[in-house]
This record gives C-alpha cells, structure tokens and sequence, in this order.
C-alpha cells in the first residue's frame, strides 16, 4: 500500500516536463488571383485539403482502400464524372455559374477571412459591382431580344477576372 502512495504523492507533487508549445505556422496561400492559378498549385491545394487530420480520416482511407486508388485519384475521378454529367446538361450554365459565381464567391471570402492585402479586398468588391450592373443589363436586354446572353457573361466577367486584362479597372472607372 505504501508504494501506492508514495507513486500517487510522486505524481502530485512532481513538475510536470513542459514541452514547448508548438508555434503556429503562418499558412501561405497558394493561390490570390487569376495571374496565380496552374496545374501544380491545385494539385497541391487538393491535396493538402485531401490529407488534412479530420473526422473524415477513417472514411477516406477506407475508401482508398476498397479502390485500391490514392485519395487525389478517387478525387479527380469523382470531379470529372460530376463535370461530364453537368456538362451535358447545360454546358454554357454550368461554365457561367462556375466561372463568374463560385469561383469569385470563393476568392472574395478568401481575401475577406484571410485579411489579404487591401488590393484583393478592393478587387472583389469592384468584380461585385461591375457584376450586378451586368447581371441587371443583361436581364433587361433578354426582355428585349430572345437571345441568350450568357455566353456573353461568361467571357466579359472571366476577362474581368484577369488582372492581366484591365476589363475590370476600365469599366469600374466609367
């Protein structure tokens, strides 16, 4: 009984070792603009989402391991059927909704939550605007002419997108 004790009072009255905490590493973004965007840098982005400690761990590796594919593979694949079906049923929609809503939603929320430079900041709400003022001409001219405009969307906001085309300074600044 003794050497229970002794072993608890050990425990109560000894200095915990201090381990030194871990200092938190600044995460670089990979990716702020359209100038930014390549093949490699998205491999990496899906790949540090895909192998990120989560409560989805044990599911994913389950998964890898029925497959008999890595994570990114059973990725890729899964995002190009999903491409393939939604491209065959309305290919301008889907490349208009990804090119000028998701895409610039995820970028503005990057730059807002990330407190990125005031240069993306200023950016985004620029795109919003010029965006709005199109969105609403667009919808007052398909009043006017049976045509489907969104072709036109699709490439005049994607040049806006671009800082290596002044499309978005230019009509900002009239």
């Amino acid at each position: 009984m003794s050497g229970f004790l002794s072993t608890l009072a050990s425990y109560l009255t000894s200095t915990a070792k201090s381990e030194p905490k871990p200092v938190p590493i600044q995460k670089k973004h990979l990716m702020t603009s359209w100038d930014d965007v390549d093949f490699v840098k998205l491999n990496m982005l899906v790949c540090n989402i895909l192998y990120e400690q989560n409560s989805y761990e044990p599911l994913i590796t389950e998964i890898e391991r029925v497959v008999g594919r890595r994570r990114e593979h059973c990725f890729y694949g899964v995002l190009s059927a999903a491409v393939v079906l939604i491209l065959l049923h309305d290919a301008i929609g889907a490349m208009t909704a990804f090119m000028t809503l998701i895409i610039p939603t995820f970028m503005t929320v990057t730059a807002i939550s990330s407190s990125l430079e005031k240069e993306y900041q200023d950016f985004s709400i620029r795109y919003w605007t010029v965006y709005a003022v199109f969105v609403t001409i667009e919808s007052f001219l398909s009043s006017l002419i049976q045509w489907d405009l969104r072709l036109f969307r699709l490439i005049f906001m994607s040049s806006c997108l671009s800082t290596r085309i002044p499309v978005l300074a230019a009509v900002h600044g009239l």
